[in-house]
């Protein structure tokens, strides 16, 4: 998931965040909730932290479709 860099800073990816949560709860009840996102993506990393995320563990290095890159493994945390 991705917001446009022209549109950061709007509360778009809030909104993302908390709509792909809702549909996660309502597919998987209570099964955690877990992400991975670049170390180097700031803003992603505070959007994610807003929404009850946080890091768990050491980074990880691991390659997608998009290249290699270092990850952190997040956690939602119980609300």
């Amino acid at each position: 998931m991705g917001v446009n860099p022209d549109c950061c800073g709007e509360g778009y990816g809030q909104q993302m965040t908390k709509t792909a949560c809702e549909i996660s709860k309502e597919l998987f009840g209570t099964k955690p909730l877990y992400l991975e996102v670049r170390t180097w993506n700031k803003r992603a990393v505070s959007c994610y932290q807003k929404a009850g995320f946080v890091i768990k563990g050491e980074p990880i290095r691991q390659t997608t479709s998009a290249g290699e890159g270092v990850f952190y493994h997040m956690v939602q945390e119980n609300k």
